[in-house]
């Protein structure tokens, strides 16, 4: 009798707790985003060293083969640095490529506006618009001009540029705290896993340490896997993207297979923009250029997609359609452009989890 009204207790507690979720949510969310935006340096250091670990291990394995008489306090910040000048690397010559073909690009097109303004003035000469509407029409403009020099609008434009540069320098703050919080990570990441696998079972019973402790190890699995198989499922589809571009004889060619790649770190919504950037520069050289453009990408990103995708990364992840995008939807929703990048891999353990509590 005891334990069913026990049972009753704790059913109608969490049916409680569920209706005052469902009543509050958005004050709930709004509570979550502040907290998270409050530690944001600290969880952005957190993230960067979760993710720069992953190349750093593989070069630190390295180094160890070919220096083995080096010590871990040596070998260590050798790695550290080699990471980072091997992403700075990396960043610098995406931009090297990118940035240059973009500026082109947008020369390019705005000569090709340049161009097309005389006959489009002659074809606005060619209809009867109203005269007085014309007036009225620039009138405003004018209102506006004057309005805009006057000094009333010079203090908010000036308030507004010391909020821009307030900003600007606590970006750099939050920054170098990051960087702090994830030089500290990397360079003691053993001491720092003891010390908390400690507290874990000092404060928590064994049964519940254990698996936080093996979903913890889950989680640094999949996402392992999950970064080492993108990484290099990027460098193929960059590579294809490039090949077919040039044998189809289609512009931007280098631009438009970095950006496929680097973008395809974000599922789905990456890989649109990529091709969305591509089609309208190609559309301002040439539209029959653009459509054929937009054929061609399509087909090397399904031929990815289906053959090259399943081999390279192969089941790491094994999410259905359908969890993928749920994840995608609630990482952007709650954490932003970091939310989709690691909704994936944080989904793939929930997943794993849950279809081994089934199971069992």
């Amino acid at each position: 009798m005891f334990v069913k009204i026990k049972d009753q207790i704790i059913l109608i507690s969490y049916a409680l707790i569920g209706i005052f979720i469902i009543l509050n949510f958005k004050d709930i969310v709004a509570i979550i985003q502040s907290f998270f935006q409050t530690l944001s340096p600290i969880l952005t250091g957190i993230i960067l060293a979760f993710v720069l670990n992953v190349p750093m291990k593989k070069i630190e394995f390295y180094a160890k083969r070919v220096f083995p008489k080096l010590s871990k306090k040596i070998l260590r910040p050798i790695s550290f640095v080699l990471t980072l000048l091997f992403v700075g690397l990396l960043i610098v010559c995406l931009l090297y490529v990118v940035v240059p073909q973009l500026i082109s690009s947008y020369n390019y097109a705005l000569k090709q506006i340049q161009n097309a303004i005389p006959s489009i003035e002659n074809y606005i000469k060619t209809l009867d618009f109203n005269a007085d509407y014309m007036k009225n029409i620039v009138s405003i403009i004018e209102d506006g001009l004057n309005s805009f020099q006057s000094t009333s609008t010079l203090l908010p434009l000036l308030q507004n540029t010391v909020s821009k540069v307030t900003q600007v320098f606590q970006s750099l703050f939050s920054l170098l705290i990051a960087f702090i919080i994830m030089m500290y990570l990397l360079m003691d990441k053993e001491t720092i896993i003891t010390r908390v696998q400690k507290v874990t079972y000092l404060v928590l019973p064994k049964k519940y340490a254990d698996q936080i402790k093996k979903v913890t190890l889950l989680w640094c699995k999949i996402y392992d896997q999950f970064f080492t198989g993108q990484c290099l499922e990027a460098v193929i589809l960059s590579v294809l993207m490039i090949v077919v571009f040039k044998l189809c004889r289609l512009p931007f060619a280098e631009l438009i297979g970095i950006l496929a790649g680097v973008l395809s770190f974000i599922p789905y919504v990456g890989s649109m923009l990529a091709m969305l950037i591509g089609f309208l520069l190609t559309l301002v050289i040439n539209p029959l250029q653009a459509v054929l453009m937009y054929i061609v990408y399509n087909l090397v990103q399904a031929f990815e997609n289906n053959i090259i995708y399943p081999r390279v990364v192969g089941n790491s992840v094994g999410l259905p359609p359908i969890w993928v995008i749920i994840a995608l939807l609630l990482g952007e929703y709650f954490f932003g452009i970091l939310g989709i990048i690691f909704a994936i891999p944080v989904m793939a353990t929930v997943y794993t989890i849950i279809n081994a509590y089934i199971e069992k």
